[in-house]
């Protein structure tokens, strides 16, 4: 079984989380993103989309570099902060007809190959190469990798209990 680990996350400081937090990346339409790059400095999306402020497109390394930048100015500014002890979290998503929770925690790039944890899809090698030379750059990743496990009463019952 894949060990899961509490983190010590990097997160919104409790002043800003609501001008901070955003949906992920490709969840805006061109119209909606444009709104949040100009009216909301404060927005994640400012860091994820560093050329907006130079009005034009940056790609490779300077983009990477730039993501870097950014990101250390929000920590700097105290837009982000970085939890003093190593926790798990609680991740709920509702729409209309379902509601989703689960686990944010750390896991071991081991158990993924010793195939612990099971591949839904393969990547492409290009795409490989550049999200690690991203990861080399910036040095975070801000959308986790989603794993399922197996019905557990313990589990459940121990998120019923956190979220009461």
């Amino acid at each position: 079984m894949p060990i899961i680990k509490p983190f010590k996350a990097i997160r919104a400081t409790p002043e800003k989380a609501s001008q901070v937090i955003s949906r992920a990346y490709q969840d805006y339409s061109q119209e909606e993103l444009e709104s949040q790059l100009k009216f909301n400095p404060f927005s994640f999306l400012q860091i994820l989309n560093p050329g907006y402020r130079y009005s034009h497109e940056i790609t490779g390394e300077e983009r990477f570099n730039l993501v870097r930048n950014r990101f250390l100015e929000f920590k700097e500014e105290n837009y982000l902060m970085k939890e003093e002890e190593p926790a798990f979290y609680i991740y709920e998503n509702q729409d209309p007809h379902h509601c989703y929770t689960g686990i944010i925690a750390a896991t071991s790039v081991y158990d993924y190959q010793e195939n612990k944890i099971k591949k839904h899809e393969n990547t492409l090698s290009q795409r490989e190469v550049l999200f690690k030379d991203y990861l080399r750059i910036v040095g975070f990743n801000a959308e986790p990798v989603l794993l399922t496990y197996a019905d557990d009463d313990t589990v459940d019952a121990m998120i019923s209990k956190i979220k009461k």
